[in-house]
């Protein structure tokens, strides 16, 4: 078996597999949104009440968010929408079905704020479905499950190490042997050719 198959191989997988899952941890849009507690607009209290809320949506990636969707199936009697920048393109339909937002794109460190008036409880986190092009969008104060990631990036770089340290120990032991078989040899083979020409 040849040094690359005994030594380089067995580092360079682990390597590659860790860089890959790093990479695209890093290169993609982490979207997040938080959702405030309701506030009535009146002191009654009632289905009909009306309250208002405050949501949020930011990409706290490193790369651009696109095609992000928010929706609810609660109805929403009125919102305002605060844009990242005025140039953002944003679109929502003026009939009376499901509230949905439709926002182009948001930059890294961007974000963006929906005034929400609902009537009757308002609108919780189960009610809001928020989606972007490459997956869904999380609640800002769930666990972060990017530690996980990170833990996997580095167990691989472990391992790799591991496999360094037994190839290198398993390399130097064939060297060893190698070595001494050579000596033995030697040992052996001199006092034979001694002999001979003593004997002619």
């Amino acid at each position: 078996m040849s040094i690359v198959d005994k030594l380089i191989l067995p580092i360079l997988v682990p390597i590659v597999a860790g860089l890959f899952l790093f990479y695209f941890q890093q290169d993609k849009p982490d979207v997040r949104y938080s959702l405030s507690q309701r506030l009535p607009l009146t002191f009654s209290v009632g289905d009909n009440s009306e309250t208002v809320q405050l949501l949020e949506v930011k990409n706290v990636g490193k790369t651009e968010a696109q095609a992000i969707l928010v929706k609810s199936d609660k109805k929403v009697v009125k919102f305002e929408i605060q844009k990242n920048s005025r140039a953002d393109v944003v679109e929502s339909p003026k009939d009376n079905g499901p509230f949905e937002v439709r926002y182009a794109s948001l930059p890294p460190s961007g974000n963006f704020k929906i005034i929400l008036m609902s009537a009757g409880e308002g609108i919780v986190g189960g009610d809001l479905s928020i989606t972007h092009s490459k997956g869904k969008a999380s609640d800002a104060f769930s666990t972060n499950k990017g530690w996980v990631f990170v833990l996997f990036f580095w167990g691989m770089m472990g391992l790799a190490g591991f496999f360094m340290f037994l190839s290198m120990k398993d390399y130097a032991a064939q060297r060893w042997e190698s070595k001494s078989s050579y000596r033995l040899d030697k040992v052996f083979i001199t006092p034979a050719i001694k002999l001979s020409n003593y004997a002619a």
